[in-house]
């Protein structure tokens, strides 16, 4: 059975990338077939997977230009479906029906040879969101410690409740990961993105993933925690996360 995880938040630079590229890159050393898709225009993850950034990306299979089988990429991490900068502009320039449906539909025909689909979103709440989060079975909130954060779990939980009403009632929201913790200021300010998130329902996961150089040495090398510092306690602290997400999906009778 294949899991498709969106990893989501509007607000940029809170681990969004790197939770999905090593969540991933963990998933597959231990066996499991890996695909990401790059939603986010920034093109983060197709640039630090060190993919080749001039093939067709998942916009031109959204516009029906190319078949998605034909632009998959086999890279070192996992298989990889690139964005690019045009994928900003899928809400004005698509002209078929249902727009909302229009990931899912594409996803369909390769779902079958993967046991997990990541995809990284992009920092917005949009069409684009939606669409990503109607052809997930579930998502992933990466968040800082702070007030910002706090806020938009509180905007993400709205948009999430729109999805489950309307185009995709099975959602589930996996839970906040907590994420570049770094002090006693950061425990404090984690109160706040847990009373909202205690507030609409939402998950904390346990696992924290302290803030760490070796995620930018990791990011500048274009490689994972796992080839680029497998030593760090970053790289264990995702470990950990990775392992109790899969007890959590095990919980919901996901056999992962």
């Amino acid at each position: 059975m294949t899991r498709i995880v969106a990893v989501i938040n509007q607000k940029g630079g809170v681990g969004k990338t790197t939770t999905a590229l090593n969540m991933g890159s963990i998933l597959k050393r231990r066996g499991n077939r890996v695909l990401f898709i790059d939603m986010d225009p920034q093109c983060n993850l197709s640039y630090a997977m060190n993919a080749f950034l001039e093939d067709k990306s998942i916009y031109d299979a959204m516009m029906g230009n190319v078949d998605i089988k034909n632009i998959i990429q086999r890279l070192h991490d996992g298989d990889m479906i690139i964005s690019n900068g045009n994928v900003s502009s899928y809400e004005l320039k698509f002209h078929g029906e249902s727009k909302e449906y229009r990931i899912k539909e594409i996803i369909e025909p390769i779902k079958e040879y993967y046991d997990y689909i990541i995809i990284d979103s992009p920092p917005a709440l949009s069409v684009l969101t939606i669409a990503i989060l109607t052809a997930s079975d579930s998502f992933i909130i990466p968040a800082n410690c702070d007030s910002f954060s706090a806020q938009g779990v509180d905007q993400i939980n709205s948009t999430f409740e729109a999805v489950r009403a309307y185009t995709n009632s099975k959602l589930v929201c996996d839970g906040v990961l907590l994420t570049r913790f770094l002090n006693e200021f950061d425990q404090d300010n984690s109160i706040k993105v847990k009373a909202v998130a205690h507030k609409n329902r939402i998950p904390i996961f346990d696992t924290v993933i302290h803030e760490s150089i070796a995620i930018k040495q990791a990011n500048a090398n274009k490689k994972s925690l796992y080839d680029c510092a497998p030593d760090s306690k970053v790289l264990k602290d995702y470990t950990d996360f990775v392992d109790e997400w899969l007890r959590l999906k095990r919980g919901d009778n996901y056999n992962g």
